[in-house]
């Protein structure tokens, strides 16, 4: 099946886009000290205390989102495994700051990034499934 332009311009935008949540990665999981405290109190407690559990299911969220991104690019089916992975992170990340965490209130502003990264994993997955179920993924 042929890819359309708009295949193309979703798969180059969530390539761009799952790169600026790597780069996000690498820098929070790279902060120097000299950074943290440059932060809020809030949001050094909030670094301070965030279990390795929760910064593993970062790293599967970001690398897989990435990962999966440049799978559509190449046009190949396992994009969709890719994208459930990192749902699959982002639900877990979201369980953690939504239940877990005490570092910060959570407040409409706080939760607005959160949901547009999970509308964004959920539409990447769910686009990408179609586009193999159509075999514009091989």
């Amino acid at each position: 099946m042929h890819a359309t332009r708009t295949f193309w311009v979703i798969a180059i935008l969530a390539s761009l886009w799952n790169a600026i949540g790597v780069i996000n990665y690498l820098m929070q999981v790279t902060m120097s000290d000299s950074t943290l405290q440059a932060l809020t109190p809030e949001m050094q407690a909030y670094f301070e205390q965030v279990p390795h559990w929760v910064t593993s299911a970062y790293a599967l969220a970001v690398w897989s989102g990435f990962g999966g991104s440049l799978a559509l690019c190449l046009r190949r089916g396992i994009a969709s495994t890719l994208f459930s992975l990192s749902l699959a992170g982002v639900i877990v990340q979201l369980f953690y700051n939504i239940v877990m965490q005490t570092a910060l209130p959570l407040s409409p502003a706080l939760l607005a990034g959160p949901a547009i990264i999970l509308i964004i994993a959920i539409a990447l997955l769910l686009a990408s499934r179609k586009w193999a179920a159509t075999g514009v993924l091989r």
